[in-house]
């Protein structure tokens, strides 16, 4: 069939015969340099290259025909078919999603820092944690869902890195399908990231979540009416991109490891601080037992400045315990870390040997060896 397509300013118009296209041409809605594809036609090409695509010798311009505009290069709008289509793989697919993570966490991270102050009564020492988590459940899907089905058609590292998200035909989704994208990714997620490898194997590089929300990842310059502008290799900056990724990778596990290590040391440091400041209570009650020979029940009955001190420390107990022996309760203040705050240290007096002993309600983790 000898069928026509025209682009009219971005938006494919047609199929059209050549009477049509003659028509057309002279009424001035097309000219020469109008691209037209028909199908078995490996591009678009200006309507002058195709004589056979309208009837007769070119009319005279009209008098009354609109002013001639110019072949619309921008690759956002109506999808124009033909040509070949470059789709983004599995490695330009992985970088987009890297930056598109640095630039949900990022803010996410600064609002967590002004928000996490405020939330840590509640919340606990995790507060920040959670409260990026929470809030990355609310934006992610309005960062992806929108963008995606925006005029650019894509996240911002998608457009990085050249490649745009559109329907099978080749079409701007709309919001709500670019959402059900995005809620269908967590399957790729549950298949133990599986359904994003699929990208890499698929013969138009479709993940899992592509396959259910009917989406194709392509070229930026896909369905366009500019298809020789479409990267079949990678760009410079998409391999400098990917050299960073790959070189923040490393640097992510090792501080993935070395945050919490840190974490859990400095809330042990302050559990051995508070631990030293019992030496001189552990003095005066030993010497209190073996000159009394009995336990002493407040910290009146020992020497001045026995009794425990620190902003860490809540309260303190001196005397006996339940199963009979001799010693010392401190309980951290509010003041502590949240892992210690609230929490008991039982420190107990070997009658025999004079030796302590240390036990606590807090985990193993946060306490000194001695207490554990």
């Amino acid at each position: 069939m000898n069928q026509w397509f025209y682009n009219d300013q971005g938006q494919q118009r047609g199929p059209v015969s050549p009477a049509e296209l003659t028509e057309l041409r002279r009424r001035g809605v097309v000219h020469d340099n109008t691209l037209v594809w028909r199908q078995g036609m490996a591009e678009w090409q200006p309507l002058s290259l195709n004589p056979e695509a309208i009837l007769g010798p070119p009319p005279p311009p009209s008098p009354f025909a609109p002013p001639r505009t110019q072949a619309h290069e921008d690759p956002i709008g109506s999808p124009v078919g033909g040509g070949p289509v470059v789709y983004g793989g599995f490695l330009r697919r992985w970088v987009a999603l890297i930056v598109d993570s640095i630039v949900l966490v990022l803010p996410l991270a600064v609002i967590a820092a002004v928000i996490t102050p405020m939330t840590v009564g509640a919340m606990g020492e995790d507060g920040g944690a959670a409260v990026i988590y929470l809030l990355w459940l609310l934006a992610a899907p309005i960062y992806y869902a929108s963008l995606e089905s925006s005029e650019w058609q894509a996240t911002i590292g998608k457009r990085l890195i050249g490649i745009k998200v559109v329907d099978l035909e080749g079409r701007r989704i709309g919001f709500g399908r670019a959402l059900g994208r995005w809620l269908a990714s967590s399957l790729s997620y549950l298949t133990f990231y599986i359904g994003f490898l699929l990208a890499a194997l698929t013969e138009r590089k479709q993940a899992l979540h592509d396959f259910v929300a009917g989406t194709l990842v392509v070229d930026r310059w896909a369905y366009t009416v500019s298809p020789e502008k479409q990267q079949q290799r990678m760009s410079g900056l998409v391999v400098g991109l990917i050299v960073f990724v790959v070189a923040l990778v490393p640097i992510s596990i090792l501080a993935a490891i070395a945050i919490p290590a840190y974490h859990d040391y400095t809330v042990r440091a302050r559990a051995l601080e508070v631990l030293g400041t019992t030496g001189p209570a552990k003095t005066a009650i030993a010497e209190f037992v073996a000159s009394d020979g009995s336990c002493p029940n407040d910290w009146s009955q020992l020497t001045g400045g026995a009794k425990p001190s620190s902003p860490l420390i809540g309260d303190s107990l001196v005397g006996e315990f339940d199963d009979g022996g001799c010693g010392m309760q401190i309980t951290f203040a509010s003041a502590a870390p949240t892992k210690l705050a609230g929490k008991d240290l039982y420190l107990t007096l070997d009658a025999e040997s004079l030796s302590w002993s240390c036990t606590s309600n807090v985990e193993a983790r946060y306490l000194p060896s001695s207490c554990r």
